[in-house]
């Protein structure tokens, strides 16, 4: 039988967690002689990763982040998918994310059970995340297929309105497992006529081979393993490294145990995430210290099989410590991590005074706690190892029962399947502050909901079921209904309650699609706080701020619409008059960014402060518009690879950075007053030359952060100026070049300017008749080539009827000879290339000879 899975792989951000989550539950139902189809936010990445590659993968649903925390993404798309599950013969719709819908209806229409796979995502918090997975439940209850949950944390932070929905997948769900104690009490008071149950973490036991020997803690070079992360406790976090600093070093004076930093979730190869902390860490130390990128999950989990104990403030790293019976001191960042880092302790019946809080590193205590650990590390050791096998046990039952819940095969229902949970042993006051913070925090999501709810109404029946509204459509007539939406639509200046750092300018004029992706693709950047100015250059209104209205949950868009086109640079000119951002991005509607470019490059300019801008390695995709909209991309190409900086020399030659791979200081644009509205098309140019002659342009190698996206078969509005309009950048490529030309050549110097340009006309005569002369006597050379061959050709045609006599005169002898016929066969089938050639060549002896 076949079973989806539902885990956070694909993510753009990697996390080793939630990829070994969906690993080792895949392998639990292999094991169980079933398939798992592991759904995948980037199913191209995943097919690339060698420890998915052995799965069967689909594309996941992906609820956009920004939409997650709105009811109407949720509504729309289940409105959607019964429609699909209704009328099965629908054609396949053609808008991107309809489309992405159509295709897990279909998956699980074709599945035989689904299964919400493990995670901290059940958290109004992570809304997108949380109402994902509550859709694919919805969706799997509407088509009739087997539902369980596993391995979940549920909440803190939950809204009224997540729970009303997840009320309803909840009572579908054939089993329903949580791997701490306080998800299930939260769980009984929210949903007392229902049935769920504790069970360990799904990748509890990631990648540990049965015979794998016994972990030796004594070992002097073994590493203390480090992986944390910002706790947002202090307001410097300057300070909360010198505190972890503190902490390692002592621990390296009291032990002699160096450190390996192993990061546990971050952008691959970014330095953002944890690996960020982890760098600016090393660099606090005094003892010595290994500092490692982001690895997959198989490897980053092995790496604590190597370590004397473990420092975490992150989950999995906790979960894969116990499983391989290792010391750790988990490090309490928040009231969700607290609940979970304590869930995994009470799971394998450890103390909770082990957990430490954040906020307490800056004391002696923290040091204190540490080493007690590592004094008791034998007994943590002895006790873990006990209780190892049992645990294994207890996981096999589960997933046991799980295969057993889908595919309604008769099994033993125990009410107490995990019975190793540890007694309450958290002291009474801080349980009691957990649930007040509980309490709160719903409290605080349930009010927040009831706001969003006044801007929802019901969906209407529709008479055509092929005919449903975009998700932006669908919000949009909520508003031609009376309904206020959270868009701010200017003519003037834009208002602002907050002090953006970055302003990033869009250019657009009737390309919403375009305009979708461009502000999808800014409203996920990692840096804050940003605004985004959107110039409506002539386009539809209404089409722009229905866009845009999409987009705006952070309330950090703004539009202005001009009724007629002005062009590109006044469009420019109009945002920067009206930008509060210390730094202006260009970010045309048709290009992307990576998702750390602004934080990477607003990170260059503060360290670099002598330059007015910064480019990015650069990355040319090329695409394709189809006639029903879809955006599909047939290649890649680096832009300029060769360059390792940028110069006023090269610029002058050509413009080596577009606007999507540059990020500029405001008072710089200003000072040089803005951009040249006179030119519809090389103005970046003109600007980035200015620039360049005034100061200094900066460079950002590496992989490539900015990606140009090219179309050069497209026409109309979808089309690329530099394809479509070619006459014209050639064109304003001299009007730019003869402005440079009249500035600089004044009275004084004019006659050096003449006699430059004369003697490069001279050396430009003597190149060509350079050239000229090569090229005559590459001519006359190819005409010996040419008679050369001929006379070969003549000569193989003279060899190849001296050939065919031979084979004529060789087959009569073969004919008369019967021993030789047999010699032959014998020579044939012992495939002895060597003799065979002897006695070809005997054989043309004796016809020469004859003749």
């Amino acid at each position: 039988m076949h079973f989806l899975l539902l885990t956070d792989i694909g993510q753009r951000i990697y996390h080793v967690g939630d990829e070994a989550i969906g690993i080792q539950s895949a392998k639990y139902i292999q094991e169980r002689g079933h398939v798992p189809i592991l759904l995948t936010r980037d199913l191209h990445a995943s097919h690339r990763d060698s420890q998915l590659a052995n799965f069967s993968l689909a594309r996941a649903f992906p609820l956009p982040q920004n939409l997650g925390v709105s009811h109407h993404a949720y509504k729309w798309s289940q409105e959607l998918a019964k429609q699909f599950l209704t009328f099965p013969s629908a054609p396949r719709p053609s808008e991107e994310s309809a489309a992405a819908l159509y295709d897990l209806v279909q998956q699980v229409q074709e599945s035989d059970g689904v299964i919400l796979g493990g995670g901290g995502s059940f958290n109004s918090e992570y809304g997108w995340l949380f109402k994902e997975r509550l859709l694919l439940g919805k969706i799997a209850q509407m088509a009739g297929k087997p539902l369980v949950i596993t391995g979940q944390t549920l909440g803190p932070a939950l809204s009224k309105t997540d729970l009303q929905i997840a009320a309803e997948v909840f009572s579908h769900a054939c089993l329903i497992g949580f791997r701490d104690s306080t998800s299930l009490r939260l769980f009984e008071r929210h949903f007392p006529h229902l049935k769920a149950h504790l069970s360990l973490d799904d990748a509890s036991f990631f990648a540990i081979a049965e015979d794998t020997p016994e972990k030796k803690i004594s070992k002097e070079d073994s590493p203390l393993v480090v992986s944390l992360s910002s706790s947002g406790f202090s307001n410097s976090v300057d300070t909360e490294i010198k505190n972890y600093a503190s902490l390692i070093d002592g621990f390296y004076e009291a032990t002699g145990h160096p450190s390996l930093m192993v990061p546990h979730m971050s952008l691959r190869r970014s330095y953002t995430g944890d690996e960020e902390f982890h760098y600016h860490l090393k660099n606090s130390l005094s003892s010595p210290s290994l500092f490692l990128e982001t690895e997959s999950a198989t490897p980053s989990a092995q790496r604590i099989n190597q370590a004397a104990m473990v420092l975490t403030s992150r989950f999995h790293p906790l979960i894969f410590s116990l499983s391989r019976a290792v010391p750790a001191l988990p490090i309490s960042n928040n009231t969700y991590s607290h609940i979970r880092l304590q869930g995994a302790l009470e799971n394998w019946g450890l103390d909770n005074q082990l957990l430490t809080d954040a906020k307490d590193l800056s004391t002696p205590t923290a040091l204190d706690r540490m080493l007690e650990v590592w004094e008791k590390r034998d007994a943590i050791t002895g006790f873990l190892n006990e209780q190892r096998h049992y645990r294994q046990q207890e996981v096999g039952k589960w997933w046991d029962r799980i295969i057993a819940s889908l595919t309604q095969t008769n099994l033993p229902q125990p009410n107490n399947l995990c019975t190793f949970q540890a007694p309450q042993i958290i002291p009474a006051d801080v349980s009691y502050n957990l649930s007040t913070q509980i309490d709160n925090l719903s409290k605080h999501f349930s009010e927040l909901e009831e706001e969003l709810e006044s801007l929802t109404t019901p969906i209407e029946e529709n008479e055509n079921p092929f005919v449903l509204q975009p998700l932006d459509e669908y919000i949009q007539s909520d508003r031609r209904k009376g309904i206020p939406m959270p868009l701010q639509s200017i003519d003037k200046t834009p208002i602002n309650d907050f002090h953006p750092r970055v302003t990033v300018i869009v250019r657009t004029k009737n390309r919403e699609n375009f305009l979708r992706r461009a502000l999808a693709d800014i409203t996920a950047q990692t840096y804050r706080p940003l605004e985004v100015i959107v110039v409506n250059d002539g386009g539809s209104a209404t089409a722009v701020d229905e866009v845009v209205s999409f987009f705006n949950q952070e309330k950090i868009i703004t539009v202005i619409h001009n009724e007629t086109s002005r062009g590109m640079e006044h469009a420019s000119n109009q945002a920067l008059k009206c930008a509060n951002g210390k730094y202006i991005a260009i970010h045309d509607d048709d290009d992307t960014w990576e998702i750390s470019f602004l934080k990477q490059c607003v990170s260059y300019l503060e360290e670099h402060t002598a330059a007015a801008a910064v480019s990015v390695r650069t990355e040319i995709v090329y695409e394709e518009e189809k006639e029903d909209g879809q955006i599909i991309e047939t290649g890649r190409a680096p832009a300029w690879p060769e360059i390792q900086a940028i110069s006023l020399s090269a610029l002058l030659h050509a413009n080596q950075c577009v606007p999507i791979s540059c990020l500029y200081k405001k008072d710089a644009l200003e000072a040089l007053g803005g951009f040249d509205a006179s030119l519809p098309v090389v103005g970046d140019w003109q600007m980035h030359l200015r620039l360049a002659r005034k100061y200094e342009f900066g460079f950002i190698d590496g992989s490539p952060l900015a990606f140009w996206h090219q179309r050069p078969h497209s026409l109309g509005n979808s089309a690329n100026s530099i394809f479509a309009a070619d006459k014209l950048h050639k064109h304003f490529d001299t009007v730019v070049r003869n402005q440079v030309a009249r500035q600089h050549l004044s009275d004084s110097n004019y006659a050096l300017g003449l006699l430059l340009t004369q003697n490069v006309a001279r050396y430009r005569e003597d190149v060509q008749k350079h050239l000229t002369d090569t090229q005559h006597e590459v001519s006359v050379r190819l005409e010996e080539l040419e008679r050369n061959l001929r006379d070969l050709q003549k000569q193989q045609q003279e060899l190849a009827k001296v050939t065919d006599e031979i084979a004529r005169n060789l087959e009569t002898l073969i004919n008369k000879d019967e021993a030789n016929i047999q010699k032959m066969d014998w020579l044939l089938y012992k495939a002895d290339r060597n003799s065979l050639f002897s006695y070809c060549k005997i054989a043309v002896k004796r016809i020469l000879g004859k003749k």
